[in-house]
C-alpha cells in the first residue's frame, strides 16, 4: 500500500502481494480460533472497513465537521475522497476511474 503525505488525495492501494501477505499472514494467526465465516469475511473486510470510515467522514463534512477535529475547511471532504480513492483501489471493489 502506498500512502502519500497526510493531507494527500494520493492513497492508493498497489501492492497484491503485500496485501496477500497481509491477509495470509493474520489467517495464519487465527485460524485455530475463527469460525469458517469469519474466514471467508477476511477478504472483504478491509473494503469494508475503507468505504465505512469514508461515509463516516463525508456524513460529518455534511453535517458541518461536528465529530472528526479538522485544522482546514473541507479537511472531512478530503478525507471522505481519499478513502473512497483507497477503496476503489482495493482487489475485487470497483474499479479507479
Amino acid at each position: 500500500m502506498v500512502l502519500g503525505p497526510r493531507r494527500s488525495p494520493a492513497h492508493r492501494f498497489d501492492d497484491r502481494a503485500l496485501y496477500d501477505a497481509v491477509i495470509g499472514g493474520y489467517c495464519d494467526g487465527i485460524s485455530e480460533t475463527a469460525t469458517p465465516a469469519e474466514m471467508d469475511a477476511l477478504e472483504s473486510a478491509g473494503a469494508i472497513v475503507t468505504f465505512e470510515q469514508a461515509v463516516r467522514f463525508l456524513t460529518d463534512w455534511i453535517a458541518g465537521d461536528l465529530y472528526y477535529r479538522t485544522s482546514r475547511p473541507d479537511q472531512n471532504r478530503d478525507r471522505a475522497r481519499a478513502q473512497f480513492r483507497l477503496l476503489a483501489s482495493m482487489p475485487g471493489t470497483v474499479t479507479a476511474s
